[in-house]
């Protein structure tokens, strides 16, 4: 497999081969309860736009979780599709900001309020 990280973004997982059937509010509670199983979740990123078909990005708090999700996750049956698990090639804007000291929060104060109120139907 092609390693896309430069090794300064191995908070956030982008994530491949989703189906693309999935209304985007059950995708990111399904992909918010998979993945958060490996660790605390900063964010859940979907768009349903024509060139982030069937993807997603998943920002950890920490590199740990996120190593441990991707090697865990890969090539899990979703919906009815193998997941194809990578780092993203640049860092989401909540990592670097953090990084650069422009935010003085800790990353758990970030953490996705959508994704955590989960509704069950």
């Amino acid at each position: 497999m092609e390693e896309l990280s430069t090794g300064l973004n191995k908070h956030t997982l982008y994530i491949k081969n989703i189906n693309d059937k999935i209304k985007k509010d059950e995708l990111k509670r399904s992909l918010y309860m998979l993945f958060s199983v490996c660790g605390s979740i900063v964010k859940v990123v979907t768009v349903k736009g024509p060139k982030m078909k069937g993807q997603a990005h998943i920002i950890f708090t920490s590199e740990a979780s996120a190593t441990i999700a991707m090697a865990t996750l890969q090539g899990t049956l979703f919906y009815d599709k193998k997941l194809i698990i990578d780092y993203a090639r640049k860092p989401s804007m909540v990592i670097r900001d953090t990084r650069d000291g422009k935010r003085k929060r800790p990353l758990d104060d970030f953490i996705d309020p959508p994704a955590t109120r989960l509704r069950m139907r």
